[in-house]
């Protein structure tokens, strides 16, 4: 097997939504203005990965695609945000006019949702490999023919632990305050996962960290950073087997850390530009002492 980046790790994040007991006008803003950072470290991070909780201030957006599913399912009489139940039986309503917007009125200014993100322990299994059959060929191509790669991504039993407090702390925050929760997960999706007979669900946050590993020849910018060390490059992110080949990116960053991983990698895009322009101006330089001398040479022989 040829692998090409190893400890593969995110910033896993789970989402749980309410509805809180009198309107808090969602839907204006930063996306986020506040969250509750206490949780971020202590001696339970022996047994489970901690995180951090920050409160949404975009109602349902991120969680079920509100203000849209809400509306269009008391157009359509559907269900799908959980909230059309007020019909014979629980059954869903379709409502229009006056009636519609005064319901949404009353639903979507009371939406809230709290996001937890945590640390992931890296894991050698989270992995981004060459697509390739038993026999070597590739099973999926790109357009210069190829091999595609293969992401294989995971949580350990210390992360998914952390994901099943995170759920009951805001449980439990969402009884404190009185609202009524309707976080929904199911099973089968890209990120559902079930553990201790519970079922979650992971999103991205976006924060990427990887080691880059061998590769072949043909993903030449990650073969070219496998250093002795085995950990990719030298101080300038400059390759140990390709001089002059260098490159910025999260495989910099060995293990999660709380600040945002792209205030890091805008700190590493910069110290590799400002070494590939000094390297650029000093190879400028050494081009026209060459034809200077070139000149003088001529000069010379005539």
């Amino acid at each position: 097997m040829i692998k090409l980046v190893q400890n593969e790790a995110a910033r896993p994040t789970s989402l749980t939504w309410a509805l809180a007991p009198q309107p808090i006008w969602g839907y204006r803003g930063p996306l986020t203005t506040g969250g509750i950072e206490s949780l971020r470290d202590g001696e339970f991070r022996k047994y489970r990965a901690s995180f951090r909780m920050e409160i949404g201030n975009e109602g349902w957006n991120f969680a079920a695609g509100d203000p849209y599913t809400t509306a269009l399912d008391f157009l359509t009489g559907a269900n799908n945000a959980g909230l059309n139940n007020g019909g014979p039986n629980g059954t869903p309503q379709r409502l229009g006019g006056t009636a519609l917007a005064m319901k949404l009125n009353n639903l979507l200014t009371r939406q809230f949702r709290i996001g937890c993100m945590f640390d992931q322990s890296p894991l050698q299994e989270n992995r981004v490999t060459l697509d390739l059959d038993a026999t070597g060929k590739p099973n999926h191509t790109d357009g210069l023919g190829l091999p595609r790669p293969k992401v294989e991504y995971g949580l350990d039993p210390y992360t998914m632990e952390g994901f099943r407090m995170a759920a009951v702390v805001c449980s439990q925050v969402y009884q404190q305050l009185g609202a009524q929760e309707f976080t929904r997960n199911g099973v089968g999706r890209t990120g559902d996962f079930t553990y201790r007979g519970q079922n979650y669900h992971y999103y991205g946050a976006g924060h990427v960290v990887a080691q880059w590993t061998s590769g072949p020849l043909a993903w030449v910018a990650m073969h070219a950073f496998n250093g002795p060390a085995a950990n990719a490059s030298r101080d300038r992110f400059e390759s140990d087997s390709l001089g002059g080949l260098g490159a910025a990116g999260s495989f910099e960053i060995p293990v999660q850390v709380m600040p945002d991983q792209p205030y890091l990698l805008d700190f590493n895009r910069m110290d590799v530009h400002g070494h590939i322009d000094g390297a650029q101006q000093g190879a400028e330089h050494q081009q026209r002492r060459g034809e200077q001398q070139w000149i003088e040479d001529e000069q010379q022989r005539r």
